[in-house]
């Protein structure tokens, strides 16, 4: 299986375990290929043509943005923004599956710099679908100030996913369960779970002091 099969199997996998089936029928290869100007990457397209197919987004906290909203400039096109406005993404205007960059839209002075994760754009969209997932889920917990201890006992049952970390979170997953775990600059720990169903985290609310959280964010 290529690169481009195992994203598209990655992104629509996830979408069917947490969004549902599709509701929307769309031709998949016109909207991956023909639709769209030569200068866009297959990861997009993919991504684009995954999501297009639910009528209600599948992310809250970032905007994906279409063809048309895409800008160039110095080798690179923006491709995707924050909920907040204040920072901005883009990718390197070469290569099937090119280097991710960031900006802080309201920095006094504005630098494009590598992603600090050094992200490839398959890489940043694989790993923002499952941070919006966790970030919306209609069932989740939240535990932080986690010590080394705690934080293994969380993230024991579950598996780490062979992506990037995202926004510095380390992501993991197990049956009908998704987490992202960080560590802050004093050496704690904080973890994030989503949980396809509510009985699922059970088992997790009995190994720490967690709260709920942090969704949902998404429409139902």
């Amino acid at each position: 299986m290529n690169a481009q099969a195992r994203f598209r199997e990655e992104i629509s996998g996830f979408l069917l375990a947490w969004r549902g089936r599709p509701d929307r029928d769309i031709d998949g290869p016109a909207a991956r290929a023909e639709e769209y100007p030569p200068h866009v990457p297959w990861p997009l397209r993919e991504w684009h043509f995954a999501v297009s197919r639910y009528s209600v987004p599948v992310t809250a906290n970032h905007t994906i943005y279409p063809p048309d909203r895409m800008y160039g400039f110095e080798g690179k096109f923006t491709f995707c923004g924050d909920d907040h406005e204040t920072v901005e993404f883009a990718f390197a205007a070469d290569g099937d599956d090119p280097e991710v960059f960031c900006c802080r839209v309201d920095a006094e002075s504005e630098s494009w710099d590598p992603h600090p994760d050094h992200l490839t754009l398959a890489g940043f969209l694989t790993g923002l679908l499952v941070y919006e997932i966790v970030n919306g889920a209609a069932h989740g917990l939240r535990g932080r100030g986690l010590d080394a201890r705690q934080c293994a006992t969380l993230l024991a049952p579950l598996t780490p996913l062979p992506f990037p970390d995202v926004y510095g979170g380390r992501l993991y997953s197990g049956d009908g369960i998704l987490a992202i775990a960080y560590q802050a600059r004093d050496g704690s720990f904080a973890v994030e779970l989503a949980g396809a169903a509510p009985d699922g985290l059970a088992p997790f609310a009995q190994a720490a002091d967690l709260e709920p959280g942090p969704g949902p964010w998404h429409n139902p």
